[in-house]
C-alpha cells in the first residue's frame, strides 16, 4: 500500500508505482516507498564490497538516537537491503526527509552500492537486467541474479512450510474446541434475548486461535476447517439456547407430556412447522456466520505468509 504522501514524493523524482509501491532511483539508489499499519517503509535494495563497512555503518548508526530524532522504530540490515521503518505520526513527514539528507550521503561514504550494480553479484548492470518485488522491496539486478533469488526465496518458503508442520486432525480438534467455547456467550445471551451476533464473530476468532494452539497444519485447507468449526459452533449456540429453555420448560412440567430425549426431535419440529420461528433461526444463523466469516478473513489476510515474488519490469 502506498499514500498519498510518497506517492507525490515518488513523482517529484520519477519513480513508478505499482502493486502498492512505488521504486525506483532516488539519490542514485534503487529505493522503494511503502505504508503499512501507522507506519511508513522505505527500502534501499544495495549491499557493501567490504563487510567492515556495513560494521561501520551499523556502529554509527547506534550512536544515534533514531526514534528520538527521525520517529525511526527500527532500522534492519538484510543481505541486500536495508529497511527502515518509520511510526506514521504527524511530524514523521519533516523528519523522514531530514532523515534521507542525513542518510543517503553516509550510504555514499560507506560504498554501499547504487542503482548501477546488481545487489547480489557487485557488477555492474547492462541490458539484461530488470526489477523485481521480493518481500514487498524493489531489486534492480541482472536477470540471472533475479532467477537465482526467485529459486532462493522459493526453497525458503517452501522450508518454513514443512517445518511449520502440524496436523489438521489436532487443528481440526483445536478449532471446534475454540467453537464450542464461543457458541456458550451465544446461547445465554439469546436465552436471556440479548442480541448475539458479535459473538458469531469472536467463534471465528475462538475457532482460529484454538486451530492454532493446537498446533494445525498451516496449509490452505486450514480456512476451511476454522469455517466449519465455526458453523458448528454457531448452530450449537443458537439452538442450544432453545434446548436449555425448552429443558427448563420439561423440568416445571410447563411442556407435559415431553421428555428431555423429546427436545432435540421437538427443535427439528418447531424448524419445520412453525414458520416465524424458523425465520428468527435462520436470521441469527445468517447473520453469525457472516459476522464469523469476516473476521477469519481478517485474521487470516493478517496471518499468512506474506512473501511475494513479483516481477515489475
Amino acid at each position: 500500500m502506498i499514500g498519498s504522501y510518497f506517492k507525490r514524493l515518488a513523482r517529484q523524482n520519477n519513480m513508478k508505482t505499482k502493486h502498492g509501491v512505488a521504486y525506483g532511483d532516488f539519490r542514485g539508489y534503487a529505493v522503494t516507498f511503502r505504508d503499512g499499519n501507522s507506519t511508513k517503509y522505505i527500502d534501499i535494495t544495495t549491499s557493501f564490497p567490504e563487510f567492515a563497512d556495513r560494521t561501520a555503518l551499523q556502529s554509527e548508526l547506534r550512536c544515534v538516537n533514531l526514534l528520538k530524532q527521525y520517529n525511526i522504530r527500527e532500522l534492519r540490515f538484510y543481505d541486500e537491503r536495508i529497511e527502515i521503518v518509520f511510526l506514521d505520526i504527524l511530524s514523521t513527514r519533516k523528519k523522514l526527509l531530514s532523515f534521507i539528507d542525513y542518510f543517503f550521503p553516509i550510504l555514499d561514504r560507506y560504498n554501499a552500492s547504487k542503482i548501477n550494480i546488481c545487489p547480489r553479484c557487485g557488477q555492474e548492470l547492462g541490458y539484461s537486467s530488470g526489477w523485481m518485488l521480493l518481500d514487498n522491496a524493489a531489486y534492480h539486478m541482472h536477470d540471472t541474479c533475479m532467477d537465482s533469488m526467485k529459486m532462493q526465496t522459493e526453497r525458503e518458503i517452501a522450508a518454513e512450510r514443512e517445518a511449520d508442520g502440524g496436523s489438521y486432525l489436532t487443528g481440526a480438534i483445536g478449532a471446534l474446541v475454540g467453537a464450542l467455547i464461543g457458541a456458550v456467550p451465544i446461547a445465554a445471551l439469546r436465552y436471556f434475548g440479548y442480541s448475539e451476533y458479535i459473538f458469531g464473530a469472536l467463534t471465528g476468532l475462538f475457532a482460529y486461535l484454538g486451530y492454532k494452539i493446537a498446533g494445525g497444519k498451516n496449509a490452505r485447507g486450514k480456512f476451511l476447517i476454522v469455517f466449519v468449526c465455526s458453523i458448528i459452533g454457531i448452530l450449537l449456540g443458537v439452538f442450544g439456547s432453545d434446548a436449555v429453555y425448552m429443558m427448563l420448560a420439561v423440568k416445571n412440567g410447563q411442556l407435559s407430556p415431553m421428555t428431555n430425549k423429546d427436545i432435540i426431535p421437538g427443535i427439528f419440529y418447531l424448524l419445520a412447522t412453525n414458520e416465524e420461528y424458523a425465520s428468527d433461526c435462520d436470521l441469527d444463523i445468517i447473520l453469525n456466520i457472516s459476522l464469523a466469516l469476516l473476521c477469519m478473513s481478517v485474521v487470516f489476510r493478517n496471518s499468512r505468509n506474506k512473501r511475494k515474488i513479483k516481477t515489475l519490469e
